[in-house]
């Protein structure tokens, strides 16, 4: 009988565990330089998730769609990479500016989009930065066939971000 009872609380243990949810969202926050900050290789989604007043930001923006409308042709051969820091101000303006133009125009499919959260020294363990000679945040390093054609730098050189990344991708 005792061993019955064992089979039960088990077998109700399992069940309960398995029905619990859980969430795919590993968080990649860490803490340096006394505060809390993202740390590595992210996706918008850990962004987001994390920051929730970046996705309202991301919401809030409305591209120019004079500009979108040149924007929104994608191109394969395009890849980008953005470095970031969520203790930045620049960032924290131009990250969700950035993710809403590319979903909004469609111009490069977001597998080709490689984001990294950096720490105040603008580092990462990999030594990444320092090979891509990133010295501020925000950047947005652009590839056409591995070949970098452009970088955005902390702010827009133009009127606003979808500007410059037109401009970038047809070479002008």
């Amino acid at each position: 009988m005792h061993r019955y009872k064992f089979l039960f609380f088990f077998l109700v243990l399992i069940l309960i565990t398995g029905c619990i949810p859980y969430s795919k969202h590993n968080s990649k926050k860490v803490f340096r330089d006394g505060v809390n900050m993202l740390y590595g290789e992210i996706t918008p989604e850990d962004l987001f998730s994390e920051y929730p007043a970046w996705r309202e930001d991301y919401m809030r923006y409305e591209p120019d769609s004079t500009v979108i409308s040149g924007l929104s042709v994608t191109h394969p051969d395009l890849k980008i990479e953005v470095f970031m820091g969520t203790w930045c101000s620049d960032s924290r303006r131009e990250i969700p500016r950035f993710f809403k133009i590319i979903d909004v125009s469609n111009c490069v499919n977001g597998d080709r989009i490689k984001m990294w959260a950096v720490d105040r020294d603008k580092s990462l363990d990999s030594g990444l930065t320092a090979e891509r000679n990133i010295e501020s945040v925000s950047t947005f390093i652009f590839y056409r066939n591995e070949k970098e054609i452009g970088r955005i730098i902390e702010q827009p050189e133009h009127e606003n971000i979808e500007t410059d990344i037109l401009s970038i991708i047809m070479g002008k």
